[in-house]
């Protein structure tokens, strides 16, 4: 369903002022039928893959466990499923399970792994799940959009072509003043003319990122402490420069080759309804 509501929208990165609205209107109809299409059409049976696995990891937070279940339903129907879901949810926000809605304690059925932890905000979706799943490839997802059913496919072909790179359907273009990264305001936002593999891209939000945890292997991941430490709203890819330190004994084997993106391809649809912290992204 999505993947036809989709086909109407354009490119964020490349649209004008009347496309832009023309999203937000494909946003509000989705956000008005999707529940609607969840509820009378069942979900496919569980299928197994392949070859390197794919988990996909959220998070999310009280204001939006009740919608939640809506985007974990859209990662559920993908024409190439995930081999696990992921959704981490704070111990501190979330003390008992049997407290979670009841349609989202339903998807558990279908493949869905609810786990528990310290309260780290958005690094949640990186730092636990790169270090049980260490062999694997991480896709983190937001817990605000609507993924079409191509979403995953696309972002899988893209990371079997640049093994080496992290793949996303947003990148901001990092500039720079005098040698230093300018900050965050001033960068290319949505970057709409490089693709990658680049240094200079930055994956952001809504449209999710895939990276092999082989890369996370050139790290020693520190303490919880570190992350907290991170200034709020930053985003994974400086969370991992900012607060992992280099492990001198495993140079060279999996370094990042830089970011790769497709501003070409429409990304999710954000929630228009969507309830975000002040303090950080999830």
């Amino acid at each position: 369903m999505l993947n036809e509501l989709y086909h109407f929208a354009t490119p964020w990165a490349k649209a004008t002022k009347r496309q832009i609205n023309v999203n937000r209107m494909l946003g509000v109809a989705a956000n008005a039928l999707y529940p609607i299409y969840c509820a009378w059409s069942p979900l496919p049976k569980q299928r197994t893959t392949q070859g390197e696995r794919m988990v996909v990891s959220l998070t999310t937070f009280p204001l939006r466990i009740g919608k939640v279940h809506l985007t974990i339903q859209s990662i559920l129907r993908q024409s190439r499923p995930a081999d696990r879901i992921l959704l981490w949810l704070s111990k501190e926000e979330f003390p008992e399970e049997a407290q979670l809605p009841a349609n989202l304690l339903r998807l558990k059925e279908k493949g869905l792994d609810i786990r528990f932890c310290d309260n780290i905000r958005s690094f949640k979706k990186v730092f636990y799940t790169a270090q049980e799943f260490e062999n694997d490839v991480i896709v983190t997802a937001d817990d605000d959009a609507l993924y079409p059913e191509n979403w995953l496919e696309g972002l899988w072909d893209t990371h079997e072509k640049y093994l080496g790179c992290v793949c996303c359907y947003r990148a901001h273009e990092i500039t720079f003043e005098g040698g230093r990264v300018a900050p965050y305001q001033e960068w290319y936002g949505l970057s709409p003319d490089k693709k990658g593999p680049s240094e200079a891209l930055f994956p952001v939000g809504v449209g999710g990122g895939v990276v092999s945890c082989r890369l996370f292997q050139r790290h020693r991941v520190r303490q919880r402490e570190d992350y907290e430490a991170v200034p709020d709203g930053g985003r994974y890819v400086a969370q991992d420069r900012g607060s992992a330190e280099k492990d001198p004994g495993s140079e060279g084997e999996h370094q990042l080759e830089g970011v790769v993106h497709h501003p070409e391809q429409p990304a999710p649809v954000p929630d228009v309804g969507q309830h975000r912290r002040k303090d950080a992204e999830r």
